[in-house]
């Protein structure tokens, strides 16, 4: 049996998708998040919609960072928050690579400090961020890898 299949397509990039963002990134700012409750649901599929933006349009996360749901400590958490923290980490860097110019000198030092953040976070998060299963990454460039809790593969 012979299956059509459709090519993936790559969506356009417009003025109007993104437009969403502004209804969440509203609604999360006038509640003053806290953890557990809809507003904060709502500030992490947010942020995670900003990234995939940032990332087709090669900008800077379009979400203020500076809240009281961002941890970017490296203290013993559950899972979930320590997903989170990886999530805010990627919307570092991606602030930093699209972010406005800065000196050579700060530059290199926000480099080194997202750099060392990284290291750290993979030296100490949770063993239980190790994956169940990982395709071998010789026979596809996108392996699948499998994790014993769904905040972890978000």
């Amino acid at each position: 049996m012979h299956r059509n299949v459709a090519a993936p397509v790559d969506l356009p990039v417009g003025d109007n998708d993104t437009g969403h963002l502004k209804g969440m990134s509203n609604f999360v700012h006038s509640l003053s998040p806290q953890p557990g409750t809809v507003a904060a649901a709502s500030f992490w599929v947010g942020l995670r919609q900003n990234i995939y933006v940032a990332v087709r349009k090669k900008q800077q996360v379009a979400i203020n960072l500076v809240n009281s749901l961002v941890d970017r400590s490296l203290e013993g958490t559950d899972d979930c928050s320590w997903a989170n923290r990886a999530v805010v980490h990627c919307a570092d860097v991606l602030n930093f690579c699209y972010g406005p110019g800065r000196t050579r000198e700060e530059g290199q030092a926000d480099l080194e400090r997202l750099m060392r953040l990284n290291k750290d976070w993979g030296n100490r998060r949770p063993n239980s961020f190790d994956p169940v299963y990982k395709q071998d990454t010789d026979s596809v460039p996108f392996p699948e890898i499998l994790y014993h809790r769904s905040c972890q593969g978000k």
